[in-house]
């Protein structure tokens, strides 16, 4: 599993979630709910399509997570109907 960061703490943080999974119970479905690249790209004075970028980039490495890891099934919502209301 690797989030791309390069941060040496993150790294290790990283080993310490995945022992953690592996360590625990099978989990065989995980859900995520895509939601803040906007609220993440404004927070750090970024354009709304890097945001949404860099939001996908990282929706297509998740599945490899989950496979490295044990889960079976994924569920990623990524468009809901109140993104019909807003700007490109």
């Amino acid at each position: 599993m690797s989030f791309g960061l390069r941060n040496p703490a993150y790294s290790f943080y990283e080993r310490l979630l995945k022992a953690q999974i592996l360590a625990g119970g099978a989990v065989y479905h995980v859900a995520i709910i895509q939601d803040g690249n906007r609220r993440y790209a404004r927070q750090r004075g970024l354009s709304k399509l890097l945001g949404h970028r860099m939001g996908a980039e990282t929706s297509e490495k998740v599945p490899d997570w989950c496979l490295e890891v044990g889960v079976k099934h994924l569920t990623l919502y990524a468009f809901s109907t109140e993104n019909f209301g807003r700007d490109e």
